[in-house]
């Protein structure tokens, strides 16, 4: 059963559209700890999978790194209630006012988050340390969704307060930041010269 019931916090009908995308984003620093979060799960059904990116700023150049991947079929509204890929959950509280974010599981302890711009067969040894995190964030949403389009192709974003903790190597933070969240669907091809084109990339 689900507990969302504002039309666009759910998921959309996908068409025939083989590119389609729906995903979801939750971002924020808190400036006194200097703890950052950046958060985006995503469904492609006509690929046939979800995946889910989780990294957490934990100061300087310091990141906890985390990405999964789940296999999906083409309904998309029967994960409504289940957004969960690998260890990332998200749950919608109450429509457009009230979410969580909550990640249990391994994540990659990187000093210098840097590194990740190298291809990953250039890295050194040692370039990061396993890890256990476990985070959960409260989100409360600041103001209502502004929406950049509507219908079919849709994307809005609100600005939000979180606030929760974590812990990772024996180190336990409390934060409380603000930042911004957004949601989009429609076909998404990233090699097109635009989101919702399935054409070939642009030249120039």
């Amino acid at each position: 059963m689900t507990t969302v019931t504002g039309t666009d916090e759910a998921m959309h009908p996908t068409g025939e559209d083989r590119a389609w995308s729906e995903s979801y984003y939750f971002n924020f620093v808190d400036p006194k700890t200097r703890v950052g979060m950046f958060t985006r799960m995503g469904f492609r059904p006509g690929n046939g999978w979800a995946d889910a990116l989780h990294a957490v700023y934990l100061g300087g150049s310091r990141v906890a790194f985390t990405y999964g991947r789940r296999d999906i079929g083409q309904d998309l509204s029967a994960y409504d209630g289940d957004l969960k890929v690998g260890n990332l959950a998200l749950a919608c509280e109450d429509p457009f006012r009230r979410w969580t974010v909550s990640y249990e599981g391994p994540a990659q302890d990187i000093p210098d988050g840097a590194i990740l711009m190298t291809r990953a067969k250039l890295r050194p040894e040692g370039w990061h340390t396993p890890a256990h995190l476990s985070m959960q964030v409260d989100i409360d949403a600041l103001t209502e969704p502004h929406f950049a389009a509507k219908g079919a192709h849709g994307h809005f974003e609100q600005s939000l307060r979180a606030t929760g903790r974590l812990a990772i190597g024996g180190e336990e933070i409390a934060f409380d930041g603000f930042g911004v969240r957004d949601k989009s669907w429609g076909p998404r091809n990233w090699s097109g010269s635009s989101s919702g084109s399935s054409g070939a990339a642009s030249t120039g």
